[in-house]
């Protein structure tokens, strides 16, 4: 063996043995029996961190994105469709989120997140909340629910009123031109149909009814500390019915409650007691503009688009007394025909078909009246002359007919 410079250091008296591997070529030394290191355990993928998290979707997030190219679709719009799949039967709230994505591509933000001016005046008017009671409701909520602040709220519902004028000696208040309210009612349909992605037609036909009432009954209007100065309040009002395409009828909105206060819009509120002259003084300042309406209807240009609408007023909002005051037939069996209580008893009649016929009209009552007054402004009357008079008693208030009456016209009392 050579001797090496480590081998000079060894003391004297030890000998060292140096055995070649190529001295025994034929054996091989025994494997030595080690244990081995013990498997590291897996972490959870919700207990490695964001970057671990990120390395370990590697493999997964390619494949996405190559099967996304390949099918010329968005990323999103597989990882929806895989929600959509795995959750179709069990969890369908999943499965619609899952849906929505794989359609647009993104998940719209939640509705009831947030409150749009509109949905917050709805809330605030029909459950007739204070203005403390808005700040509560926004305080209480502001976790979960935006609600817009009180001066944007009231900004935003000034927008949605007409201009209004004092009448009647400061007694009362009026919308200046009935048309503002219509086409205000007419633009808001118009909005929240274009919301809701209805296709418009800009040759339109809106519908609506009016009419007038008065009350006095209802204990607010005597309670002690109400500011009124008459327990009496009388309203013209009017209430959308529909909108829909003039051309085709399609129907693009209809009112489902058309008798719900909710819907009601007044026109004119007066603190007075109904009376001849104060019926008066309504139909004679709203009839002309509502008849102008129904021949002209309205023209205009809203979000850039230019509307004509056709509009049909139905006067049905008026009760019975109301009619007896605004046609002058105070004595008249029926203010829609000039049969006779006798006539609708008798069975021959009630089998005619044409027995009963709709026959009068506001145009033949005030005929009738200028021929009937004197030149004292009172009526002629005389005994048994219904056949001439046909019931009249006063002056017609009323250029509209009274043909919207909740009665049966044919009266029958067990005699068919």
């Amino acid at each position: 063996m050579r001797p090496t410079a480590k081998m000079a250091n060894i003391p004297s008296g030890i000998s060292i043995l140096l055995i070649r591997r190529s001295d025994f070529p034929d054996q091989k030394l025994p494997p030595v029996d080690r244990p081995k290191p013990p498997k590291r355990p897996t972490r959870d993928f919700s207990e490695v961190s964001n970057r671990q998290k990120c390395t370990k979707l590697t493999d997964l997030n390619s494949q996405l994105d190559e099967f996304a190219k390949e099918n010329n679709i968005d990323v999103n719009q597989v990882l929806g469709y895989v929600l959509y799949q795995c959750n179709y039967n069990t969890k369908k709230h999943l499965a619609k989120l899952g849906d929505e994505l794989y359609r647009t591509g993104n998940i719209a933000e939640a509705a009831h997140s947030s409150l749009d001016l509109d949905h917050t005046l709805a809330l605030k008017t029909h459950i007739n909340m204070s203005r403390n009671d808005m700040d509560f409701i926004k305080s209480y909520f502001r976790e979960s629910i935006h609600i817009p602040n009180r001066n944007v709220i009231r900004e935003h519902s000034q927008m949605l009123v007409p201009a209004v004028e004092e009448c009647r000696e400061g007694r009362g208040i009026t919308v200046v031109k009935v048309s503002d309210s219509v086409s205000l009612t007419i633009k808001r349909l118009i909005d929240q149909s274009l919301k809701h992605n209805i296709p418009l037609s800009t040759d339109l036909l809106y519908r609506q009814k009016t009419g007038h009432d008065g009350a006095g009954g209802q204990s607010i209007y005597r309670a002690n500390q109400n500011p009124m100065t008459d327990a009496n309040i009388f309203s013209k009002m009017m209430g959308p019915l529909s909108l829909s395409d003039s051309a085709t009828g399609e129907t693009f909105w209809r009112n489902q409650a058309p008798n719900s206060a909710f819907w009601t819009r007044p026109l004119a509120l007066i603190a007075e007691k109904e009376n001849f002259e104060l019926i008066r003084f309504v139909n004679e300042t709203f009839e002309p503009q509502e008849q102008m309406l129904r021949e002209n209807g309205l023209s205009f240009d809203h979000n850039g688009q230019t509307y004509k609408v056709f509009i049909v007023i139905e006067d049905s909002m008026k009760d019975m007394k109301v009619r007896m005051v605004e046609s002058g037939l105070g004595g008249a069996d029926c203010l829609i025909c000039y049969t006779r209580q006798t006539e609708w008893k008798d069975v021959k009649k009630l089998n005619e078909e044409n027995a009963f016929l709709i026959t009068r009209t506001a145009e033949k009552t005030m005929n009738l009246y200028n021929e009937m007054i004197e030149e004292s402004g009172e009526i002629k009357k005389r005994k048994n002359d219904y056949e001439t008079r046909a019931g009249l008693t006063s002056e017609p208030l009323s250029t509209s007919d009274h043909h919207f009456l909740t009665l049966i016209h044919q009266y029958i009392n067990g005699t068919t």
